[in-house]
């Protein structure tokens, strides 16, 4: 399969950290809901938000208020702690849904990967991704997974 790269045009308010700058960042993320919403295969469907740490858990956040039927299933890091005891992702997964990975950027495509990974451990079973969107990116780094979408900023 091919993956069809989508670019939105960015502008210099882009900072990281994620939080601290979430004012700064906030037309960013919109821009990258507004380019998955652009999608029309993916209209009217259950939507999986897979995420990981905090920068992830933001911007899925902005992307669960913005669409409809989505879910956010935050991916934890292997041996983490939460305060509810082991969470159940299976619990969550909305079977046949559109599945979308989402985080501030690619640096050397890691922890896209170990999303991936942990999806796939966690579930017990390989899924598809149709979507990976992120903020920005030097270039496509080699990942695991290939999306059928990958949105991101056209300048970083």
């Amino acid at each position: 399969m091919t993956t069809k790269e989508i670019t939105f045009n960015g502008d210099d308010k882009w900072q990281y950290p994620i939080g601290p700058n979430f004012i700064k960042n906030k037309s960013e993320i919109n821009k990258c809901i507004k380019a998955f919403k652009g999608i029309s295969e993916f209209e009217n469907k259950s939507i999986n938000i897979f995420c990981m740490g905090s920068s992830g858990n933001i911007i899925a956040c902005m992307f669960a208020i913005k669409l409809k039927n989505a879910i956010i299933i935050p991916v934890r890091k292997s041996k983490e702690f939460c305060h509810s005891g082991n969470f159940e992702m299976h619990k969550y997964f909305i079977p046949n849904s559109i599945n979308i990975i989402v985080d501030d950027f690619i640096d050397t495509g890691e922890k896209i990967n170990n999303i991936f990974s942990e999806i796939q451990l966690q579930l017990g079973k390989k899924i598809k991704i149709d979507c990976v969107a992120i903020l920005g990116y030097d270039k496509l780094k080699l990942l695991n997974v290939i999306p059928k979408y990958f949105i991101s900023r056209k300048t970083f």
